[in-house]
């Protein structure tokens, strides 16, 4: 699931470059958003996300390891960081439109897990199909999500770094 990987790190590759405008309320929040909520759970859902990659493609071991470590780890895990991004309070109505958009892809992420974990638990590869599709459509908006938030930052004036630590 390395697109899957590259995708979560290129949600948050965005570090803000100094000497931008704080005169705004919504450049404030945009700021603070991208500096101090979204920043420090970065490495959380990295961790999330490597987890899930130990059990998938080429580290694939076998179904039972699988679905222990996606019911034990990964999606108590998830459901626990859907909870402290759905818990951001974002006053602007813009932002929070571009942050509902990345909670409803962590959602459908979140249900592609169980619903891989239950295809794992019935040996039924329609069901896999199925969460296949789930991943691909929170991927897309994933990528929805990331060019919201950099219309923002354009229409905002606040400078965005890719952070390529991640990909």
């Amino acid at each position: 699931m390395k697109q899957l990987k590259f995708l979560i790190g290129a949600v948050l590759l965005f570090t803000v470059l100094t000497g931008c405008s704080k005169t705004d309320p919504v450049t404030e929040e945009l700021l603070s958003y991208i500096n101090e909520q979204m920043s420090p759970l970065e490495k959380e859902e990295q961790e999330l996300v490597n987890t899930y990659d130990s059990i998938t493609g080429a580290n694939y071991t076998d179904d039972e390891t699988s679905y222990n470590v996606l019911m034990d780890e990964v999606i108590p895990g998830y459901n626990e960081f859907i909870g402290k991004v759905e818990g951001i309070n974002i006053e602007s109505k813009e932002l929070r439109e571009v942050h509902n958009i990345y909670i409803d892809a962590l959602n459908l992420q979140s249900s592609a897990f169980t619903t891989i974990a239950s295809a794992i638990e019935q040996q039924d590869m329609m069901t896999v199909t199925e969460a296949n599709e789930k991943l691909s459509e929170a991927r897309k908006m994933i990528r929805e999500y990331q060019a919201g938030l950099k219309e923002l930052a354009e229409k905002y004036n606040v400078k965005l770094e890719n952070n390529e630590n991640n990909s």
